[in-house]
């Protein structure tokens, strides 16, 4: 039996908390294209994992023995396709936490007891990253508008969380939803899912929004600090900017509320997002003229990046 790297104690480590684990996703851990194909062979070969699935790796008995968790229920109701599906998107999502300051726990790991006992919620984990707390959701590509609406509905009783992310694969599932997506939040964020976007949202607070944003304006025109709440600077008396790099529902309710009740104000917003947002901005502002909607390039983010992603397997 070959010596564990440190890198094949963090696989070992992320399927103790997380269950199963994509293959393509554990090149992540290993900072390799072909190297992680290899080690997860000899690990398998080893005892530690065993796949699942053909796309999947479990813990094996060496593995569980490593980590303390031993019994035949290391993995309970896998012949429940719904079960096994809720494991697939958060063991996929929670590769947020790879080398980040990103804490992801699961549903079943949540404390609240008065709140987390009903099995058949929607959620799939709570985040934390700098100090903040969200409940995390998912909509893969598959589900249908009854899934949807229930998902909503539960997000509706939510109570002991201010901020929501909703994972997304597809903004065509839901661009049609939106009447119904206003939850009275602090924020709730809609976010593409991909391996792009997971890091981008781990990195949000490194990033210089007004050194990115500047050159897009006049020379002589000096951005400041918003005085007014819904922005976050402004060029002049009428002209303001705001940084939503993810979609944030609250934050559109509170711009259509403010056009609503002041249908005649001059003040104009340069709303910066990512391009694959700008239709469904466009479309929750009801193509306000007085909104303008710029696509940010992903390179000036993060550096070096592209907006490739693993897709999650069916199983």
């Amino acid at each position: 039996m070959s010596k564990l790297t440190q890198e094949d104690e963090k696989v070992i480590k992320y399927l103790s908390k997380y269950k199963i684990m994509l293959v393509e996703d554990t090149k992540i851990i290993y900072k390799s294209e072909w190297y992680h194909r290899k080690r997860i062979k000899r690990l398998i070969e080893d005892g530690y994992v065993k796949k699942y699935k053909f796309y999947y790796i479990e813990l094996d008995r060496n593995g569980r023995r490593f980590v303390g968790k031993v019994g035949k229920d290391y993995i309970k109701n896998k012949n429940n396709v719904s079960y096994m599906e809720r494991l697939k998107e958060l063991s996929h999502l929670a590769t947020m936490t790879i080398d980040s300051n990103v804490e992801i726990n699961p549903s079943w790991e949540m404390k609240d007891n008065n709140i987390y006992t009903d099995t058949a919620r929607k959620y799939l984990a709570e985040m934390i990253i700098n100090n903040q707390k969200y409940l995390i959701y998912y909509i893969s590509e598959k589900k249908e508008k009854r899934y949807i609406h229930q998902l909503f509905y539960d997000i509706n009783k939510v109570f002991h969380y201010d901020s929501i992310i909703i994972f997304i694969d597809d903004f065509k599932n839901i661009i049609d939803e939106q009447d119904y997506m206003y939850f009275n939040k602090e924020h709730t964020y809609l976010i593409k899912n991909s391996s792009f976007n997971r890091k981008l949202f781990t990195k949000l607070n490194e990033i210089d929004f007004y050194e990115i944003i500047k050159d897009r304006y006049q020379e002589n025109k000096e951005l400041l600090i918003s005085d007014w709440k819904l922005a976050d600077y402004y060029l002049d008396e009428d002209y303001y900017i705001i940084n939503m790099i993810f979609i944030d529902m609250q934050r559109l309710n509170e711009i259509n509320w403010f056009y609503r009740e002041n249908g005649n104000t001059n003040k104009h917003i340069d709303i910066f997002t990512l391009e694959e947002n700008k239709e469904f901005i466009e479309k929750a502002i009801h193509k306000d003229k007085r909104c303008r909607i710029i696509a940010l390039e992903n390179n000036k983010l993060l550096e070096g990046e592209n907006n490739g992603d693993t897709q999650v397997k069916e199983i």
